[in-house]
C-alpha cells in the first residue's frame, strides 16, 4: 500500500510541476511582448518587466531540476524475482480492482532468471501501469480484465506485459512520446507514464505501448536478467 501511495505521490508532484510550467511560459511570453511594445518608455516599467522575466526563468529552472530529481531517483540495485514482484503487486492492487469489478489474469513463465534492478522503482512502474488500466476500464460494460504476463525473449531479456480489455489508446496518442503522454485519463497529462518510462530506461529497458487486436491496450517493457555469478 505504501509503495502504491508513493508512486501516486510522485506522479502528482510531476503533474503539479507541469501544470505550473504552462502559465509560467505564458507569463514569460506576455512580459517579453509587453516590454517590446513599451519600447523605450517608462524605465521603471521596463525594469519591472525585466524582473518578471528573470524571476520566471529562475522558477522554470527550479521546476526543471525538480522534475529531473523525481524522474531519475537514486537506484538501489538488487537481485530480484520478477514473478514474485508481480504477484505481490497484484495483491497490493487487488482490493482496488475488486471494488471496480475488475479481475486479474496472470500468465507468468516459470523458472525465469533473476533480474538486477531496484525493487521499489519496478514495483512503482507496475502499480502505475495497473492503475492506468483500472482507469481505462472504469466505463466499460461487461467483463473487465487486466492481464499481467512474463516471458523470456529469444535474446535472453525478460519481457513484462500489462494488458487490459478497455477502450485502447487513440492512434494520435500512440504516436506521441511518453514525455508528454500518452494518457487515457480525460483530466490527466500522461506524466505518470513519463515517470514509468524514465524508471525503465534507468534499468536499461524501453517502455512501449500498443493497442491489442481485440481492443484494449498492451504496455510492455523488457529488462536484462542478472548476470550469473561464477563459483
Amino acid at each position: 500500500m505504501l509503495t502504491a501511495q508513493a508512486g501516486k505521490f510522485s506522479e502528482f508532484l510531476i503533474e503539479f510541476s507541469h501544470e505550473l510550467s504552462q502559465p509560467l511560459a505564458s507569463m514569460h511570453f506576455n512580459a517579453m511582448t509587453a516590454g517590446r511594445l513599451l519600447g523605450k518608455g517608462d524605465s521603471r516599467l521596463q525594469s519591472i518587466f525585466r524582473d518578471i522575466i528573470t524571476n520566471n526563468q529562475r522558477v522554470n529552472e527550479v521546476l526543471r531540476l525538480f522534475r529531473d530529481r523525481i524522474k531519475a531517483p537514486d537506484t538501489n540495485l538488487a537481485t530480484l524475482d520478477v514473478n514474485r514482484l508481480i504477484v505481490e503487486t497484484v495483491g497490493i492492487m487487488g482490493a482496488d480492482a475488486r471494488a471496480r469489478k475488475v479481475t486479474f489474469k496472470t500468465n507468468l513463465e516459470p523458472y525465469l532468471p533473476s533480474l538486477r534492478g531496484d525493487r521499489s522503482q519496478l514495483q512503482q512502474v507496475l502499480v502505475h501501469l495497473i492503475d492506468n488500466s483500472l482507469d481505462a476500464l472504469e466505463k466499460k460494460q461487461g467483463s473487465r480484465q487486466i492481464g499481467v504476463q512474463t516471458a523470456r525473449q529469444a535474446d535472453g531479456r525478460i519481457r513484462v506485459s500489462v494488458t487490459d480489455n478497455g477502450g485502447g489508446i487513440s492512434p494520435k496518442n500512440l504516436r506521441r512520446d511518453f514525455s508528454a503522454g500518452p494518457t487515457r485519463k480525460a483530466h490527466g497529462l500522461g506524466v505518470g507514464l513519463a515517470l514509468c518510462r524514465a524508471l525503465i530506461e534507468t534499468h536499461g529497458g524501453v517502455l512501449q505501448s500498443e493497442n491489442s487486436a481485440g481492443k484494449g491496450t498492451i504496455m510492455t517493457f523488457s529488462l536484462s536478467s542478472a548476470p550469473k555469478i561464477r563459483p
